[in-house]
């Protein structure tokens, strides 16, 4: 059954300035995808929508309940969040991942044979079980990225989020997470939400694609549209500017940077 994640008339502000401005959409997407410059509030938004900041105004909602009536415990069982920036220390990396399922053990219990169990199996899937008993501190950006999502799996939440997910990977990897990470979702009816800085990818996996600007939503598009093709080409110039082209060559499709070929380099 799909879980709908509803954002209504959200606003938030930081150190006096404005972050996000009535952000209102909702999506029930496998994969919903944010694309938006730097400083656009993409980040901002997946941090509150994962409990990280109280908005100033709005709500979020799943299924029509409100989550801010939930514990931070309950929020757990919901949403799992994969940071931007994914450092770790103190523990290796089966210890780390094996954390996901905290918020379904008592306070008093430890993380037992079941549990790792289920995060040597979360890593083996994403090809990473080699790294169990490395410290996280040891393993590249990359690596310490696929042990979160190894976490968010085992977390078992409703939605993951997932901030620049693709950072870090290699372009093959790339493709090898997001074609994993699709096949999770699909075969345990769950959702993500994540932001990407490559609309290519965003294309190539998104269901749904938000744009943001400035703190604001200003197109949301979804792949079961008629126009889908047309209603992105115009986002994504709207967004980068005119110099942006969706081009397709059979059913593969890219987005590039049309420029000058004297163009000094």
């Amino acid at each position: 059954m799909a879980v709908k994640l509803e954002i209504t008339n959200l606003s938030l502000r930081l150190s006096g300035r404005e972050i996000l401005d009535r952000i209102h959409f909702s999506t029930e997407n496998t994969i919903t995808v944010i694309l938006g410059e730097n400083g656009a509030g993409k980040t901002t938004l997946l941090k509150t929508i994962a409990g990280l900041y109280a908005p100033d105004g709005g709500g979020i909602f799943l299924d029509g309940r409100n989550l801010g009536d939930f514990t931070a415990r309950q929020r757990a069982r919901l949403f799992s969040y994969v940071p931007q920036d994914c450092q770790a220390t103190g523990c290796v990396a089966a210890d780390f991942v094996v954390m996901g399922r905290n918020p379904y053990l008592k306070f008093w219990q430890m993380p037992g044979g079941k549990e790792y169990s289920d995060g040597l199996a979360a890593l083996q899937a994403l090809g990473i079980r080699h790294l169990a008993e490395r410290p996280m501190d040891h393993l590249s950006g990359g690596e310490r990225r696929l042990c979160y999502l190894a976490r968010a799996r085992i977390q078992e939440a409703e939605w993951m989020i997932l901030d620049e997910p693709e950072s870090g990977l290699d372009f093959g990897r790339r493709h090898e997470f997001f074609t994993q990470l699709r096949e999770y979702l699909k075969k345990n009816r769950k959702h993500a939400i994540m932001s990407l800085h490559d609309p290519t990818l965003a294309d190539a996996y998104g269901d749904g694609i938000l744009f943001m600007k400035k703190g604001r939503v200003f197109s949301f598009i979804h792949k079961q549209e008629k126009d889908y093709k047309e209603q992105m080409a115009d986002s994504l110039k709207r967004l980068y500017g005119p110099n942006t082209c969706l081009i397709e060559e059979g059913k593969y499709r890219a987005v590039i940077w049309k420029g000058e070929r004297d163009a000094d380099h």
